[in-house]
């Protein structure tokens, strides 16, 4: 009855029977050591290989390679018919065929539950756990191109009650009806900490890898390129949880209608880093179908290239997500670009992360589709885009019974899956009262390059709130191509912190509000007008419209509180309209940027002042030779030195220089703080010397200057040969006082002066040049020759050192020619 393999090699090849080709075994088949190798058998009915009738496989230790190997009904290449298989040696089946269930092995639990076989075990049936497939951590099982029957046919490599898988797996070109790889009625768990990996299975209807009542992954697990009809890679009729600790990659794996790697009634995830590349479904969710509520309490999900019809990511009943999720490049044809959820898309835990990349719909919902949307964490939506509306999330206030329909099209008896989703939408539905068509945001949110044809951003059939102060909300490049660039809703509510940055929508409105709109704290940048359209009410406070140049919100009712525009704009206040906007032509406002506040009056553009030269919306030049003051800048001044008024510019930066360095005063006739008028004229200013040899130097040109001029008038009284009176020295007196600084000027324009002083001019106008260039005259001022001498610079001072050298020059003339 019972069979023992402990050492030795064992070979079947070519062995045909109606039950068990190589092996008929009636009790149980232990083997610790040694080798068994089955090639070329054909059973007529099951087991191609081996046959156990009432007892187990305890595949301890050893070998067991079976290889085109054939039956009829059950189990290609082992049949156990009452028993469980536990494996903790080296298991390969390659080749191997059942037409109707079991391509490599099946283990089964008695159908009829009144046989002779379920009385006689009772309860012992589910302690022994008959039917099942146990495999250890030491247990390894590969198997390659083995199928059922492809019409009927399940479980490509093995069909069983039970599954654990503990240790490595290696499935490679499998296929079945149903269940390409494995068919468990009850539950498969794979909790191996090694390595699972089926690659390139198919199952013509559920579950390209996987088709049971449940599933539970608890280790690593990796599929690629798998395919049916429904459940690309797995297909759960009851649930599938991946627990604490799941490592799963699915890559690839595509079903005709509906769940592209994963259909289940309920899907959750406790743990793990779930990631799905490439999957996708002609109906519905391109990677995971749920018709349940998919709560995930931990753990990561990404999503990469997924597309679908609906959801290009996942369908669902609602999404609860605690933990992390990414979704980058997913796509569908109808609403949900990355998700699709008949009910309610809930970020629940403020540690969660969502993050949506360049997910597109071609309907609405560039990422998120759902009558509800809560957000408590950190959401982030980069570069969605939906055709219709809600660039990054379209959220509708009615559920379309339409899209619960299972993946059987049969009626609605009541095993269909599109009755157990309506039974379990019934059970949600008092969860949506009152929330249907709302979007809550009370954690980080960032809406970058999101578009849609309405509401760039969001799209909201009720209210749009951010209740939480401490919330924050960014909207970055978001356009519309109708209206709502950044949200459209009922009644729109952010209390938290708020940026919109160039949004703009071609028919206007930056917020598009069918009701109500508050907003006491934001910051609007580069956005298009108007910013608020609302039908009923518009309140704002502590708001800041920042390089827009046309500021403009409509509603019947608007109360506005510091509401700040840029510099350079006007204000306006009108029936149903308030804002601000450019100035009209040859106007300007550089006084401050208007204040949008009920209690203060509108801030006008003036005129700009004679002598512009230039002017637009935020700047203004003058012609050189005028300038203007901040008190009025609509009255400009002309400048007796034109070169001293540069030609100034007025702008909302800033208010520019007027005159030039040296100058300053109305009608630049003053000079600076170390420039000193020349006494030629008192239009032009010249610059103090700052080293000491530079201040001796010009105080001996002050000086010796007068005494020359001087000088040749004395010559010029004294060549006469008749006795000079003392009238005549007091007349040249006084007509060198009065014209001593014209004449000079004169005199140096004569031959006989420039004859006389070539030589010494050019020398003084070199070493003047050298010792500051940047006076821009080689005139001297008496202002300076006192701040050398630390005298005060009063108009009297400079009038008394002017007369000093004269005043001398006739007295010392006096004294030595006699009164």
């Amino acid at each position: 009855q019972n069979v023992t393999l402990s050492n030795g090699r064992v070979v079947a090849r070519g062995s045909n029977a109606k039950w068990g080709a190589a092996a008929y075994v009636g009790g149980s088949f232990m083997m610790t050591g040694g080798s068994l190798l089955v090639e070329n058998s054909t059973a007529g009915e099951s087991g191609g290989g081996l046959y156990i009738k009432h007892g187990h496989v305890h595949h301890l230790g050893g070998n067991v390679t079976m290889l085109n190997s054939i039956a009829g009904v059950y189990g290609g290449g082992v049949y156990i018919s009452r028993g469980k298989y536990h494996l903790a040696g080296y298991l390969r089946f390659e080749n191997c065929f059942a037409t109707s269930s079991g391509g490599a092995l099946q283990a089964r639990y008695p159908q009829n539950e009144d046989s002779q076989e379920i009385k006689r075990l009772g309860k012992k049936a589910l302690r022994y756990r008959l039917g099942t497939f146990n495999q250890t951590l030491s247990g390894v099982l590969e198997a390659k191109n083995c199928s059922a029957g492809l019409h009927s046919g399940e479980g490509g490599v093995m069909a069983t009650q039970d599954n654990i898988i503990a240790g490595r797996v290696l499935v490679d070109g499998c296929r079945a009806s149903t269940a390409g790889c494995f068919e468990v009625k009850r539950l498969w768990d794979v909790k191996s900490s090694g390595s699972v990996v089926l690659r390139n299975c198919h199952a013509e209807n559920y579950g390209g890898a996987f088709m049971g009542s449940a599933a539970t992954v608890q280790g690593k697990l990796e599929v690629i390129n798998c395919s049916a009809s429904v459940g690309g890679t797995i297909y759960a009729a009851r649930r599938l949880s991946f627990a604490e600790g799941s490592l799963v990659r699915i890559e690839n794996s595509s079903a005709v209608t509906q769940g592209g790697a994963i259909w289940s009634r309920a899907v959750s995830q406790a743990g793990g880093d779930i990631s799905f590349q490439n999957c996708r479904s002609t109906t519905k969710g391109g990677a995971i179908h749920s018709s349940e509520v998919l709560p995930q309490y931990a753990g990561s999900m990404s999503f990469t290239s997924c597309s679908s019809r609906l959801g290009g990511a996942m369908f669902v009943l609602a999404l609860e997500a605690r933990g992390n999720m990414t979704f980058q490049e997913c796509l569908s044809a109808g609403p949900g670009g990355a998700i699709h959820a008949v009910g309610a898309v809930e970020q629940l835990s403020a540690d969660s992360y969502m993050t949506f990349k360049r997910c597109k719909s071609k309907k609405s919902g560039g990422a998120i589709f759902s009558v509800y949307l809560s957000q408590q964490g950190h959401m982030q939506f980069l570069n969605c885009k939906a055709r219709r509306s809600g660039g990054a999330a379209s959220i509708n206030d009615a559920i379309n019974l339409e899209y619960l329909g299972g993946p059987k099209s049969k009626g609605l008896d009541a095993d269909s899956p599109s009755a157990s989703a309506r039974k379990a939408l019934l059970k949600y539905s008092p969860k949506l009262k009152g929330l249907k068509g709302m979007v809550l945001l009370n954690g980080s949110s960032e809406f970058r390059g999101c578009k849609a044809g309405a509401g760039g951003a969001l799209f909201a059939r009720s209210d749009v709130l951010l209740t939480r102060r401490l919330g924050h909300a960014a909207f970055r490049n978001c356009a519309a191509d109708a209206f709502g660039g950044a949200l459209h809703g009922r009644d729109i509510q952010l209390l938290g912190d708020v940026l919109f940055r160039n949004v703009s929508a071609l028919a206007g409105g930056v917020i598009q509000s069918v009701g109500s709109v508050e907003v006491p704290g934001a910051v609007m940048q580069q956005t298009s007008a108007p910013q608020i359209s609302a039908l009923k009410l518009i309140q704002m406070s502590n708001v800041s419209v920042e390089n827009t140049s046309h500021v403009w919100f409509v509603a019947p009712e608007i109360h506005l509180k510091d509401v700040r525009c840029d510099n350079g704009l006007a204000s306006f206040k009108e029936p149903h309209h308030v804002g601000c906007r450019s100035c009209e032509e040859n106007k300007l406002q550089v006084n401050g940027g208007p204040v949008l506040d009920d209690e203060l009056p509108v801030k006008q553009c003036w005129p700009a002042p004679r002598g512009t030269a230039e002017i637009d919306t935020y700047h203004l030049k003058l012609k050189k030779g005028y300038m203007t003051q901040k008190a009025n800048i609509t009255r400009s001044f002309r400048c007796p030195n034109r070169m001293a008024c540069i030609g100034g510019s007025v702008s909302t930066d800033g208010w520019g220089a007027m005159c030039a360095d040296g100058y300053e005063g109305q009608g630049c006739t003053k000079c600076a703080d170390d420039f000193g008028p020349t006494d030629s004229t008192v239009f032009v200013c010249v610059r103090c010397a700052s080293q000491r040899w530079q201040q001796n130097f010009q105080m001996a040109r002050f000086v010796l200057q007068d005494l020359l001029l001087f000088g040749l008038s004395v010559m010029g009284v004294s060549s006469s040969t008749r006795k000079v009176d003392s009238k005549i020295l007091t007349n040249h007196f006084m007509s060198f006082l009065a014209a001593a600084g014209p004449v000079l000027q004169a005199v140096q324009e004569t031959p006989t002066f420039s004859h006389i002083m070539q030589s010494l001019d050019l020398y003084l106008e070199g070493v003047s040049s050298a010792v500051d260039k940047d006076s821009g005259s080689t005139g001297i001022s008496a202002r300076c020759i006192l701040n050398y001498l630390n005298f005060p610079t009063h108009w009297w001072a400079r009038i008394m050192l002017n007369l000093l050298t004269p005043f001398l020059s006739v007295l010392a003339l006096t004294l030595l020619r006699g009164w």
